[in-house]
């Protein structure tokens, strides 16, 4: 069975809560993710993001870095 980095993410974090910690705004702090989707940037070279999808009022896209922090559930 093949799957992707994407649906590994999706799998893995969509309906868990963001910890309170440094790098994300508080504003996102205890939000629940309702998906993940990749996002190409461009820092030097070109590299692969992830948007966070939050149930956050207003903008509720985040970008983290990947090594962001879930609440533990």
């Amino acid at each position: 069975m093949k799957s992707s980095l994407t649906n590994v993410l999706r799998k893995e974090i969509v309906g868990k809560k963001i910890a309170k910690q440094q790098g994300v705004h508080e504003n996102y702090w205890g939000k629940t993710i309702t998906d993940v989707n990749p996002s190409w940037g461009r820092y030097r070279d070109f590299y692969l993001s992830y948007m966070i999808v939050t149930n956050a009022e207003g903008n509720n896209i985040l970008m983290v870095d990947i090594d962001f922090e879930l609440e533990f559930q």
